[in-house]
This record gives C-alpha cells, structure tokens and sequence, in this order.
C-alpha cells in the first residue's frame, strides 16, 4: 500500500513538473518571438533612418529628387548584393559621404570603392560606413593623409589632383587610388568562408527588414493609440497605482499583525504550551 501511494505521488508530482515545463515553454517561447519581432522591428528602423538621412541629404547637398535618391539606394542592394557589406551600412555611407558632395554622379563612383576600403579596414557596421564616408569626404577636400595613415598611398600626381581637380576629377581619381591600393576587397572578400559566413548574417538581417516591414505599422499604429490616449491611460494608471498602494497596505498590516502575534506566543510559550499538549492529548 505504502509502495503504491509513493508511486501514485509520483506519478502526481512527475504529471505536475511536466505541466510546468510546458508552462516555462510556452513563456520562454513567447518571450523569444517577441524578441524576435523586436530585433526585426529594430533592423527596419535602422534602414528607414538611413534612408531618411540619405533623402535629405542629398536633397540638401545636390538637388537630388526621388529618382536620384532611388537610383542610390538599388546601388546601394548591388553592391550588397555581392560583397559583404550590407545595404542599411552602404546607404549611412552614401549619406554621410553626400554632406561633402555637390553631385550625386560622384557619390555613385566612389560608393563601391567605399565598400572595398571598409572591407580593408575590417569595418562594415554602419558606424564603420560612416566613418568611411567621413574619411572619403576629408579626402575629397584634399586632405589625403587620412587615407595615407589607414595604409593608402598617392603618387604626387594623384595627390595633386585631389588637391586641385573638379568634383568628378577627385572622384574618379580617388576611386582609381583605392582600387590600386586595396583591389575589389569586398567582392573578393565575399568569396571566403569567412565572407561566406559574414553575407549569411547580412542576408538573415535582411529577412529581419522585411519581416520588420510587415510588422512595423502595427506597432506605430498602437504607439500612436496611446499617445492619442494618453490622458484615458494616465487615469487607469492612477486607479492601478492608488490599487496597488491599497493593497500592499492591507499586505503590510497582515504582516504587522502576524510579527505581533508571533512575538506573543514567543513570549508567552512557557504558559501556552502545556494548554496545546492537553488539547492535542
């Protein structure tokens, strides 16, 4: 008998535990899908702030209209396309390098030479890109030792005309000096396991956009319902705070109450306790 109850227990206990892991999964996968959707939402905002910055930029910079704009981007998924660095770290290079720019003709020649000095210089995040574009721009105003420190050198006719050329000139000039520096880097790159490993990232980001670009409006539309209702939320919110305080009161003197009663029996023990073995007696 004494051997079937254990069993019957723990059957009861072991039914129990299985109950509660499938409980902690379920959580543990909810919690893991939300991470998820946040991290899809999070790469879709990094590509629209960077395509956001790129649009007023050039704007700013160039006169550019969409159509300019748009061509920028698909260079920018070209580029992408066959090397390792992605599109949102490309278009923070092609608007941080734009801020140097009067045309949008040299920001397209130099945007995969770009890329390939990212790759030399084991950089491809957008920060990464930005600094690139920053350095391509200092560069462009003839300041061509940022380059030389980062390894690039110029013969003093190239250095000449990047001190002295048009625009265009400085473009296709620089563009020529990086390539004769650092070859097709990031397409070479790309065909390492290393690049192999490095584009199944970028290409599982970009799944995480569209993912993020079907999910995003759905999270803006109910941001924009609690700020529409902001005063609505705030009262509820008091009425669950002022809950809250009640209720963690009644807590704090069920507390109080009990510690008393305890400290009476601790200090009358000696009495109560031959009353309590006559009664259990």
């Amino acid at each position: 008998g004494k051997v079937r109850e254990g069993t019957n227990s723990a059957k009861g206990l072991l039914s129990t535990v299985k109950g509660l892991v499938a409980s902690l999964g379920g959580i543990f996968l909810i919690r893991q899908g939300a991470s998820f959707i946040g991290e899809c939402n999070e790469k879709v905002s990094q590509l629209h702030q960077a395509e956001t910055k790129l649009t007023e930029v050039m704007g700013a910079m160039q006169g550019a209209g969409t159509s300019q704009v748009n061509m920028m981007k698909n260079l920018a998924s070209e580029i992408s396309g066959y090397g390792v660095v992605g599109k949102t770290a490309l278009i923070n290079g092609a608007q941080q390098a734009s801020t140097y720019f009067h045309q949008t003709d040299a920001v397209k020649t130099l945007l995969p030479k770009m890329a390939d000095l990212a790759v030399q210089m084991h950089g491809v995040t957008n920060e990464d890109m930005v600094n690139i574009g920053n350095m391509t721009g200092k560069v462009m105003t003839g300041q061509v030792g940022a380059l030389r420190r980062a390894g690039i050198s110029f013969t003093d006719y190239q250095e000449k005309v990047m001190k002295n050329g048009t625009e265009m000139e400085k473009a296709n000039m620089l563009a020529q000096v990086i390539e004769q520096n650092v070859g097709k880097m990031n397409e070479t790159m790309a065909q390492t396991p290393e690049g192999v490993m490095a584009r199944n990232k970028r290409d599982f980001d970009a799944v995480k956009t569209t993912i993020g670009q079907q999910v995003q409006p759905a999270i803006v539309s109910m941001f924009n319902a609690i700020h529409n209702n902001l005063p609505t939320i705030q009262l509820i919110a008091t009425g669950f705070a002022n809950a809250s305080v009640l209720v963690m009161g009644a807590i704090t003197g069920i507390i109080n109450t009990g510690t008393q009663m305890i400290n009476f029996f601790k200090s009358n023990w000696s009495i109560i306790e031959p009353v309590i073995m006559g009664i259990v007696t």
